[in-house]
């Protein structure tokens, strides 16, 4: 009977050590597989159109001069540069229209 007994308990302790080691098994592939989603999740996030800033996602599906207010990122340079000779432009014509009343107010006066 005692070594029927050892027998089953060794068999049992078999058993355990195999469903342990399976247990293992599954917690650590899970543990790679969260791993591999989280590393893919972040190259993703880090290569979007948004953390990478592409301009392209600014503008408008209506019109090429409209912007998406949630994507606007800021000028580009050459737009900033049309934007400064713009306003040149009208200062210079403000001034000259100063000039243009000054000389009508002294013709008048």
């Amino acid at each position: 009977m005692t070594q029927k007994r050892n027998n089953m308990m060794k068999s049992m302790q078999d058993e355990n050590k195999r469903l342990a080691q399976e247990k293992r098994n599954r917690e650590t592939k899970w543990k790679q597989d969260q791993q591999n989603q989280n590393t893919h999740e972040i190259g993703v996030t880090n290569n979007s159109h948004l953390m990478t800033e592409n301009r392209m996602t600014t503008t408008s599906m209506h019109a090429d001069h409209r912007y998406v207010p949630y994507h606007f990122k800021g000028l580009r340079p050459d737009q900033i540069a049309d934007i400064d000779a713009t306003r040149a432009q009208q200062v210079k014509d403000n001034k000259a229209n100063r000039m243009a009343e000054r000389d009508e107010e002294a013709a008048w006066a």
